[in-house]
């Protein structure tokens, strides 16, 4: 049983159960509590998403469907992003100084995220805090109303003949009555967001909101690169890239060779051999361009590494 939870919690975590395994212990603890804060996030976002449609479609049962979904969605998003935001260690530390723009991009995107989840919670946790000024708000919002409406019928009922103001007079009350059960009834959700956003607690709680979704980035990133578990990732990543890129140049060289074949059928004087022509002293990754040969040296040369 245990094991099955830590296999969801590395799962969870982003990481492979067997490469887990070969961790030590301080690694290993760092894995399960990443995965222990995102099921805790997966929560989080369930019960904020479930809050914000249960208000908008005042149904409880729409609001837990949908809440259900767009909870998956925002961890799923999340977890994207947490497995982007893990130490690249294909790419060389002189090379990553320049996606440090990137890194800040992505950061922030996952800040946006944890804001859009507290919102919701603090609404349902704090509401009862600004019940007064929605009060306030909603009595301001139907005078507004009501006086328009009574300016819009007191021209009409002057400008009406005598049989047809006493209709006018009755519509216009029916008019009143509806719109004050349309405002005293709505709860104005965004705008009771907006009186809680002025109250200084609820920013101190977006930010402890913030902390929580950035924290396992933080255990992520702390994992020394030299230990077994950035080792195992290396030699795993550069076999998928290496497998990859040895497929592709045998593909490629084979497709040129068949249609150079075709060629030198008709020009047997000139064989061609197909090559790949390499820009890059390490591919595939392609940190380190090769020298540029001067066009002057060989004009063959030239043409041969024009036509590459």
């Amino acid at each position: 049983m245990l094991k099955a939870f830590y296999k969801l919690l590395v799962r969870l975590a982003g990481e492979n159960y067997q490469a887990y395994r070969k961790c030590n212990d301080n690694t290993r603890l760092r894995i399960r509590s990443t995965g222990i804060l995102v099921l805790v996030i997966f929560t989080l976002s369930f019960l904020s998403c479930m809050e914000a449609f249960t208000e908008f479609f005042h149904s409880i049962w729409i609001g837990l469907t949908i809440g259900l979904f767009f909870g998956w969605v925002v961890t799923n998003m999340y977890l994207f992003l947490l497995y982007t935001l893990t130490r690249n260690v294909l790419v060389p530390e002189n090379i990553k100084a320049h996606s440090r723009l990137s890194l800040a991009l992505r950061v922030g995107t996952v800040a946006f995220l944890a804001i859009v989840v507290s919102k919701p919670i603090e609404h349902f946790l704090f509401k009862n805090q600004v019940k007064t000024q929605l009060v306030i708000y909603k009595t301001e919002a139907f005078d507004k109303l009501a006086q328009s409406i009574n300016t819009s019928y007191s021209r009409r009922i002057a400008q009406a003949i005598e049989s047809d103001k006493p209709a006018l007079l009755k519509q216009r009350a029916y008019e009143i009555n509806r719109m004050e059960k349309l405002v005293l009834n709505n709860e104005y959700y965004f705008k009771s967001i907006g009186f809680l956003n002025k109250k200084p607690l609820m920013w101190f709680i977006s930010f402890l909101f913030i902390v929580l979704f950035c924290y396992p980035v933080i255990l992520k990133r702390n994992i020394a690169l030299n230990s077994i578990y950035y080792l195992d990732k290396e030699k795993t990543y550069k076999k998928i890239v290496d497998d990859n890129y040895t497929e592709f140049k045998s593909s490629y060289i084979l497709t040129v060779q068949h249609w150079l074949n075709d060629i030198n059928k008709l020009q047997p004087k000139n064989k061609e051999e197909a090559i790949l022509y390499e820009a890059y002293l390490d591919p595939p990754y392609n940190f380190n361009k090769k020298t540029q040969v001067s066009s002057n040296k060989s004009e063959d040369l030239f043409l041969e590494k024009f036509y590459s």
